[in-house]
């Protein structure tokens, strides 16, 4: 979450730069939609040739990537939303409204209790709060839960809720920390229903694809998945064109080591996170090492082995490991397993194992077969 909302940056300086990538992102979709000139039978044409290997890869970019133009630009205009709301918009809105108050403008939006009572008190039964939004909300699940002035008497309990199956306006309750009575319904911005709140509250099932439960979230990480493939074979099509060019073999390799490198960091985590079982470090830490430790071995990798085609057949073959080693070190750890997380309702634990599992299987056994060991995208024929 550090790398994709702020690419570990301090604040506010990697929220505005992910703002403004996203933008950049967005200004990419609608000019690559309006230049488009074949882009009705290219939404179509997959030719596939074993004898020419550029053109099959080129035909699977174009088409993964006409697809994509509309996604790209929710996905980049609700991101970009995201990153300056929180770097730019709400001190600017202190700023115009409430004179730089800060705290002033957040208690005038979302309503916090106007006493202070800073006397001790015990927070409520959680799981008492969360089933009664539930019964107040039918069909919603917690997406966030806050509990603001913890222990004092003056304490509050924020749960965001999800939307309904079907629906894409979320809602969020009120609740008095100490008692658990309700205090109010409130809308996502200000105090009462108005056009902004609703166009708000579309910002994140737009963005995070959460609105139609495990459906919408499989569309959302097929189109996010093929969005980054669109990018990476983008750029080894560019590079490979001209690799025999000076310097290009250069930017070639830099491709396969942010490209499949990254795909091999990320891959690191969830098995730091499932080692932090067995060792003495907590989650929290073992999880940025582990992402850090992925990213040193990809520039050790591209550093020492020479050929480009090996570099991306070799990080391909330890990503494909990891994410085999992550779901086996899930079940090893003590998690539920399938039929456990179906009876307890948790079907997306299911689908993340089976995404890691067929993703880590299918990428291994690409990448053994003889004829596939180096593939010509990467380096040409001649390896």
């Amino acid at each position: 979450v550090d790398l994709h909302v702020r690419l570990y940056l301090p604040r506010p300086w990697g929220l505005i730069l992910t703002g403004i990538l996203g933008l950049a992102m967005m200004v990419a979709a609608v000019t690559g939609l309006v230049v488009h000139r074949k882009l009705i039978r290219e939404l179509f044409t997959q030719r596939l040739s074993r004898r020419n290997v550029l053109l099959t890869a080129r035909d699977r970019h174009v088409l993964a990537g006409s697809w994509n133009l509309i996604f790209t630009f929710v996905l980049a205009f609700t991101g970009s939303f995201f990153s300056f709301a929180a770097s730019f918009g709400i001190p600017v809105m202190a700023m115009v409204a409430a004179k730089g108050d800060q705290e002033r403008l957040v208690e005038a939006v979302i309503g916090l209790p106007a006493a202070d009572n800073p006397a001790e008190a015990q927070v409520a039964n959680l799981d008492t709060v969360i089933a009664d939004a539930m019964q107040r909300n039918p069909g919603t699940y917690p997406q966030f839960i806050n509990i603001n002035r913890w222990g004092r008497a003056d304490g509050y309990i924020s749960l965001n809720m999800s939307a309904p199956d079907g629906d894409l306006q979320t809602s969020q309750y009120l609740y008095q920390a100490d008692s658990g009575e309700l205090i109010r319904m409130k809308p996502n911005l200000g105090l009462q229903p108005s056009l902004g709140d609703d166009l708000l509250s579309l910002m994140g099932p737009l963005h995070f694809g959460h609105f139609a439960g495990l459906a919408s979230k499989a569309v959302w990480f097929g189109l996010g998945a093929a969005s980054a493939y669109v990018v990476l074979s983008g750029l080894l099509l560019w590079t490979r064109r001209r690799q025999r060019e000076p310097g290009w073999q250069h930017l070639h390799r830099m491709n396969l080591w942010m490209g499949y490198g990254l795909l091999l960091a990320l891959s690191a985590t969830p098995v730091g996170f499932f080692l932090s079982s067995w060792l003495p470090w907590s989650a929290t830490s073992l999880v940025p090492w582990s992402f850090v430790t992925g990213v040193a071995l990809a520039s050790v990798l591209s550093l020492m082995i020479r050929s480009t085609a090996q570099l991306a057949h070799r990080l391909q073959i330890m990503t494909a490991t990891l994410l085999l080693l992550a779901v086996a070190l899930r079940w090893a750890s003590g998690g539920p397993d399938w039929q456990q997380a179906l009876q307890w309702q948790i079907p997306l634990l299911v689908a993340i194992d089976l995404v890691l599992l067929l993703a880590g299987l299918g990428l291994l056994l690409y990448r053994l077969r003889p004829d596939r060991k180096y593939t010509a995208l990467q380096e040409g024929k001649a390896s």
